[in-house]
């Protein structure tokens, strides 16, 4: 029989993701997700089975054990409370195998066209997963509870394309219309290397539990959220970061992000690794990012940490620093920075920080400062891509298009520019007092 999911009988409850953490195998963490039935309080009443409907790994023989379903729950969550919850009277359904073409085209006419709260509209990368991973959902629902109506193939056609590597594959075409904003993401990454130094030097001195954080993020371009996985050269359960010398010369510098792992005794989730992976500091930083790891030992030095896990990054209770809480000091910090940009001698650090009075900066700024300083030094998208660690060559386009612009806005940055010890921190902090 047909699961059948009466969620008008539980209103005002609505249906969000519960993240289940184990740790197995060599400190692997596994974050399982289920999507739950969950008061307005936040309170879990009832666990359903609808995570089942939702692929993970498929078209793979064999899936990893810790392989999880990414973004893919919130989507189904998202289309499901509209659905049921925020239009309960409007629709009237009573089950998921009521819901037709036409109510899907109404749940994605609003997630696309309606910004919400944040003024955001999502971009059309985002709507195209949205989409496929509510089609893929309502595929394998109707499998299972109603054949014959997936067999008429309501909800999308299967067409033949061609990739960007010239092999034929199939790929599921909505039934419906999908349209998206137009809009393009406006992305806040024109930092100069004024306002970066300056930055740099302030939490050097002043929020060192962050400020390495800050440098793997700006020579590597690692995500913020990756960056927090980093865990130190004398970590139990494996080094974190290589350095390679030649004689007293640092030759290369790769950091491991190729596993999440339980980084933190309370299981505490530190944050996601998007792209698993050995990542490189790019060439032209390895100075600039050994004096920051050398200021960040002599910080670690001094504080204690759980040495179990040794992760690279420790907040003020000497626990692995975690995402939120990275973002939470960095956005403190920025804040306390404001009026210092603001009346700062140097017109290009105060136009800056007027532009802070109208826009929020968050750590993922450095991943731009990073893949702008590339693409100013010649990289071309397939060299973005792979520094970037991205799986689509999208973002590393939107950079290429704008270098004409950026070449004329930003100075061509060097790798001897960047001092991090406490006089040159000093100096350049000096318009502060």
């Amino acid at each position: 029989m047909a699961e059948i999911i009466k969620f008008k009988d539980s209103f005002p409850c609505y249906l969000g993701v519960y993240n289940h953490k184990l740790v197995i195998q060599d400190s692997r963490l596994v974050n399982m997700k289920f999507i739950v039935i969950k008061t307005d309080k936040n309170t879990i009443v009832k666990f359903t089975k609808l995570h089942k409907y939702i692929s993970v790994g498929k078209g793979k023989t064999a899936v990893r054990v810790d392989a999880t379903a990414g973004n893919k729950p919130y989507f189904v969550c998202k289309m499901l409370n509209f659905l049921f919850i925020e239009n309960a009277y409007k629709y009237k359904l009573s089950s998921i195998e009521d819901i037709t073409p036409k109510h899907l085209e109404d749940f994605m006419y609003d997630y696309s066209m309606n910004h919400g709260e944040t003024l955001q509209y999502p971009t059309e990368s985002t709507v195209n997963t949205c989409v496929n991973v509510i089609i893929d959902f309502m595929d394998n629902y109707l499998k299972i509870h109603d054949y014959n109506r997936w067999k008429e193939h309501e909800f999308f056609t299967t067409v033949t394309v061609r990739n960007r590597h010239k092999n034929y594959g199939e790929k599921k075409v909505p039934s419906f219309n999908v349209v998206h904003s137009g809009k393009i993401k406006t992305i806040f990454r024109d930092m100069p290397n004024s306002v970066f130094n300056l930055i740099m030097s302030y939490a050097a001195t002043h929020y060192r539990q962050i400020f390495f954080l800050m440098a793997i993020s700006a020579f590597t371009g690692m995500r913020p959220s990756e960056a927090c996985n980093i865990r130190q050269e004398i970590s139990p359960l494996g080094k974190g970061i290589y350095v390679y010398r030649q004689g007293t010369k640092v030759t290369k510098i790769k950091l491991d992000i190729r596993e999440e792992k339980q980084l933190r005794s309370d299981l505490v989730f530190v944050g996601g690794i998007k792209s698993e992976r050995w990542q490189e500091v790019y060439p032209c930083f390895i100075n600039a990012f050994m004096n920051a790891y050398e200021l960040h030992l002599e910080y670690l030095s001094t504080k204690e940490f759980e040495s179990e896990f040794c992760p690279m990054n420790i907040n003020t209770n000497g626990v692995a620093m975690t995402y939120d809480n990275y973002f939470q000091t960095f956005r403190r910090m920025i804040d306390e920075m404001k009026p210092m940009f603001i009346n700062h001698s140097n017109p290009e650090i105060s136009t800056f920080g007027h532009m802070l009075l109208e826009t929020n900066i968050a750590p993922h700024i450095f991943r731009h400062w990073f893949s702008v300083r590339l693409t100013l030094y010649g990289e071309d998208v397939a060299g973005l891509q792979h520094w970037r660690g991205d799986r689509s060559p999208l973002s590393a386009i939107t950079y290429i298009k704008n270098k004409g612009e950026l070449s004329k806005q930003l100075a061509h940055t060097n790798n001897v520019m960047f001092a991090y010890m406490q006089e040159a921190a000093k100096d350049l902090l000096k318009d502060e007092e």
